[in-house]
């Protein structure tokens, strides 16, 4: 619901305020506002932050980044992103197949046919 995308970004702001290279704050903050869909350019540049912090877990956060490129139009930054994104993901990584689908996606808006 709004009221609790509203709460969840507050809670994030928060903690960024208290460590603002916190990659998960970052990761989680950028996708709420991707899926809000209204401040994609806010959200790309936190999603790129969330890369630039490190985790153990870079697929996540090139997920997110890959994903927000692809919303804003700029398909060809997206493939790259989805490609350096499988490349870091476990091999039984969960999101996986997504991180396939979404860079098939990106191609695709590019015009070129994976």
């Amino acid at each position: 619901s709004r009221g609790e995308a509203a709460l969840a970004e507050a809670a994030y702001r928060r903690a960024l305020e208290l460590d603002p290279a916190h990659a998960d704050a970052l990761n989680n903050l950028a996708w709420l506002l991707l899926e809000q869909g209204d401040r994609l350019a806010e959200s790309e540049e936190l999603a790129r932050r969330a890369v630039a912090a490190g985790t153990p877990d870079p697929h996540l956060a090139l997920d997110t980044l890959g994903r927000v490129l692809r919303a804003r139009g700029n398909c060809r930054e997206a493939v790259e992103v989805f490609t350096q994104a499988l490349a870091t993901a476990p091999a039984a990584a969960a999101g996986r197949d997504g991180l396939m689908r979404e860079k098939d996606l990106a191609q695709r808006d590019c015009g070129d046919a994976p």
